[in-house]
């Protein structure tokens, strides 16, 4: 098990834009296994299952990704 850094993209709604940021540290095998650890630690986030049946994380829409420069280039 290891530590995996979590960023969320940014993001732009009516009410205001966010850009891409840290949100904590999840531990697990997995970037999946890190998020689903923080989730359940932290109250925070969601997993979601993509239109192909892969899974992933993200808040309010906004996915989560193990590095910043991914998450910028997500959005933002």
């Amino acid at each position: 098990m290891r530590a995996w850094y979590i960023y969320e993209e940014g993001f732009q709604v009516m009410e205001g834009t966010g850009r891409a940021h840290f949100i904590g540290v999840g531990y697990g095998d997995t970037f999946l296994d890190a998020c689903k650890e923080y989730i359940a630690r932290t109250g925070e986030g969601e997993i979601r299952v993509d239109d192909f049946g892969n899974e992933y994380a993200c808040d309010w829409g906004c996915e989560w990704f193990p590095t910043l420069r991914q998450a910028q280039e997500s959005f933002g």
